[in-house]
C-alpha cells in the first residue's frame, strides 16, 4: 500500500445562537458539545484514498428510520484493498428533500442525525466526504498483502481504529453523553463494552538511551487517591509538592465538571423554553457555569499557565500533556478546559473505568448509522 495522506479533521457544531438568551445558555450548549465529544475525537486522522479519484457518490440508507448517509466512493485501482473495492460505481438515489441535512458523518453528526431521526421523527440526510462513516473515530479493515510471508494470517482481517481507542462513562452510570444518545435511540445493547481498571504506561525517562533498564513500566490505577498514593508518590522529583498541585488543580477545575456530571446531555436544548426547567432542576450546576465565566469554553491553558492556576511540576505537566493527547491529539494547554476537567474528575472517582467497544470504535459508528 502506498503511504496514506494525512489531513486535518475538524468537527463543527452549529448552534442557533440567534435564539439564545445571553451568555449563560450559550456556555451550557458549548460545554455540552465539548463533553459530548469527550475522548471520542482526535484532530489528526488518516484519510485513506486511492489516488484521490472518486466515482459518483453513493449512500448508506436506513429506509426504516429515514436516515440516509451519503459519501463518495473511490474508483478501483491496482493497489486498492479488496475489502474496500466498491460494489458498484452507480450512484444510489439521494432524496431531493429532507427535514434536516447534516454535514459530516463523525460521531457528532451521527449522534445529531440519530436523535433527530428516532426521537423527533425527522427525515435526515447526512453527507460525508470520506467513504467510511465515523469521521475522526472511523475504523478500517486490512488484510495482509499477497506477498506477505506471515503464515496463517493471509486470510485474517485486522481492524484498525483511526483515532480514539478509549472512552469514559459508557459501561456504567454516570453515563457520558455518547452513551446517553445510544440509550435514547434504542442502541444501548448494540455495543458491548470492555472495562479496564487501569492504564498501562511505558515511559522512557532518558530519551537518549534505548536500554531496557531506561524504560519505566507502570500502571495508572483508576479510582480515588490511587494516582496520588501510587504514582505521584514515586515519579515526580518532589512528590509532596506535585501531589498538592494535582489536588489543587482538581479543586479549581471542579466547577467545570458540575454540568457534565449533574445535567444529562439530553436535557441540553437550544430552545429558550427549556431554560426555566434547567434552572429549576439544576440550580447549582448552572450557578457553577456562571461562576466559571469564559473558562467554561476556553482551553486548559488558563489552568496550566495562568491566570486561574499554574502547574509548575515538570513531571505533572508532562503527565497532563500525555493525558490530553489521548483525549484530543493536542497538548493540555490547547485542549478544551471542560473536557480536561471532566477527565480529571472521571478517572479518579469511585467506580472509575476505561471503556472500549468490543470490535473497535467502528461498532459505535455502525450502531448510530443503523
Amino acid at each position: 500500500m502506498r503511504q496514506k495522506n494525512v489531513r486535518r479533521n475538524v468537527t463543527y457544531t452549529i448552534l442557533p445562537v440567534a435564539s439564545l438568551q445571553g451568555k449563560t445558555l450559550y456556555r451550557l450548549c458549548v460545554t455540552a458539545c465539548f463533553l459530548a465529544n469527550l475522548l471520542t475525537e482526535r484532530v489528526d486522522a488518516f484519510h485513506l484514498s486511492n489516488r484521490g479519484r472518486t466515482s459518483p457518490s453513493r449512500s448508506i440508507v436506513n429506509r426504516n428510520e429515514q436516515l440516509i448517509v451519503g459519501f463518495p466512493t473511490f474508483a478501483a485501482d491496482s493497489d486498492v484493498n479488496e475489502l474496500y473495492a466498491p460494489e458498484s460505481t452507480k450512484a444510489s438515489s439521494i432524496p431531493t428533500s429532507s427535514d434536516v441535512i447534516v454535514i459530516g458523518a463523525g460521531l457528532g453528526g451521527l449522534c445529531a442525525a440519530a436523535i433527530l431521526t428516532k426521537v423527533y421523527k425527522k427525515k435526515v440526510t447526512v453527507f460525508e466526504s470520506h467513504y467510511i462513516a465515523g469521521g475522526c473515530a472511523h475504523a478500517f479493515n486490512r488484510k495482509p498483502g499477497k506477498s506477505s510471508n506471515v503464515k496463517g494470517f493471509t486470510d485474517t482481517v485486522f481492524t484498525f481504529d483511526s483515532g480514539p481507542t478509549i472512552v469514559l462513562g459508557c459501561s456504567k452510570p454516570p453515563y457520558n453523553p455518547l452513551r446517553q444518545v445510544l440509550n435514547a435511540v434504542g442502541k444501548s445493547e448494540a455495543v458491548e463494552w470492555l472495562r479496564y481498571d487501569g492504564w498501562g504506561m511505558i515511559v522512557r525517562e532518558n530519551s537518549a538511551a534505548d536500554d531496557d533498564h531506561e524504560w519505566q513500566r507502570w500502571k495508572f490505577p483508576l479510582g480515588p487517591q490511587n494516582f496520588q498514593s501510587q504514582i505521584l508518590s514515586q515519579y515526580p522529583t518532589d512528590p509532596a509538592a506535585a501531589t498538592l498541585e494535582f489536588e489543587e488543580l482538581r479543586r479549581v477545575t471542579s466547577p467545570l465538571v458540575s454540568m457534565g456530571t449533574s445535567i444529562p446531555a439530553m436535557a441540553m436544548r437550544a430552545d429558550t423554553s427549556q431554560l426555566i426547567p434547567l434552572v429549576l432542576r439544576y440550580p447549582k450546576p448552572l450557578l457553577d457555569i456562571i461562576k466559571g465565566g469564559d473558562g467554561v469554553t476556553d482551553t486548559f491553558a488558563r489552568y496550566m499557565n495562568g491566570p486561574d492556576y499554574v502547574v509548575r511540576d515538570p513531571w505533572l505537566r508532562n503527565w497532563l500533556d500525555a493525558l490530553a493527547f489521548s483525549l484530543s491529539g493536542l497538548e493540555a494547554s490547547r485542549t478544551p478546559a471542560a473536557a480536561m476537567a471532566y477527565v480529571l474528575y472521571d478517572l479518579h472517582r469511585e467506580g472509575a473505568a476505561l471503556d472500549y467497544p468490543r470490535g473497535g470504535m467502528g461498532n459505535i459508528v455502525e450502531a448510530l448509522v443503523e
